[in-house]
């Protein structure tokens, strides 16, 4: 995720690089303040991190809800583009420039045969 982020932020226009490390700079310091935290959101354990994230999800301040629908929307783009993802939904990926086998290595693609349902995936 990280990856794609700092690639994202690379090659966007200057103002929204400049809103993408607001709105990274505003999850991890700002907003585990004005939620009554002492540290940084990464220092913070998980199940902290995603009640702040909840609370972010239903604050009553637009502008926080649309920080953390901002924030999916980034780790969404970046979670989807992994090849690795895109079994699950029998996707193996775009036809332009497409590898012979495919982009999705067969392991990570449900097994389905004629007449069956998803049995899971192949161990290879």
């Amino acid at each position: 995720m990280g990856e794609f982020f700092d690639t994202f932020v690379a090659a966007s226009d200057p103002s929204i690089a400049r809103d993408c490390r607001a709105l990274i700079g505003f999850v991890e310091h700002a907003w585990p303040f004005a939620c009554g935290e002492l540290h940084r959101f990464t220092s913070l354990p998980s199940e902290r991190q995603d009640a702040l994230l909840t609370q972010m999800e239903s604050s009553s301040i637009e502008l926080v809800r649309g920080a953390f629908h901002s924030l999916k929307s980034l780790l969404m783009m970046g979670y989807w583009r992994d090849p690795r993802t895109w079994g699950v939904l029998r996707y193996d990926g775009p036809l332009v420039n497409r590898p012979p086998d495919g982009w999705t290595p067969r392991r990570y693609l449900p097994r389905v045969g004629p007449g069956q349902g998803e049995t899971g995936s192949e161990g290879t």
